[in-house]
Formats: structure tokens, C-alpha cells, sequence
């Protein structure tokens, strides 16, 4: 689990997910995305910038989103 606060940075949550799932942050590209709870069949929602990461953890402070996605690829 990780904890993230409105203040964390994208590249700070790339660095905390990759070391917890033991990861080289360098040799792969990561993603982050999320559903938004009471909004079924839209597509998720892509965090690409510090702005997002905060409305994520607004939003999960909330109960309206709590599952973060992270997708992991070759560069």
C-alpha cells in the first residue's frame, strides 16, 4: 500500500510504487489511472502530472475514488 498526500509529486509516486513492487523506475515506463466510483462505463481517468496526482488523492479522501491502477511497461 502506498500513501500519497496532496502534496506528492507524479515522479515521487512513480519512485514509491516502483521500490514497493521492486521495480528499476529507469527501465520501465509507469502509468497510473483510476475509476471514478459512481461513474461506471466511462473510461478511466490517466494521471500524467502532479495536478492529477492531488484531484486522485482529493477524490479518494472523499470515498468517491480508491483504487489506483498502475500499469508497468518495457521502454
Amino acid at each position: 500500500m502506498v500513501t500519497i498526500e496532496t502534496t506528492t509529486s507524479l515522479e515521487e509516486l512513480k519512485i514509491m510504487v516502483c521500490e514497493d513492487y521492486g521495480v528499476d523506475p529507469n527501465l520501465v515506463n509507469v502509468e497510473f489511472s483510476y475509476d471514478m466510483v459512481n461513474q461506471r462505463g466511462n473510461p478511466p481517468i490517466s494521471i500524467s502530472n502532479d495536478r492529477q496526482v492531488c484531484n486522485f488523492v482529493s477524490y479518494a479522501k472523499k470515498g468517491s475514488s480508491t483504487t489506483l491502477c498502475v500499469t508497468f511497461s518495457s521502454e
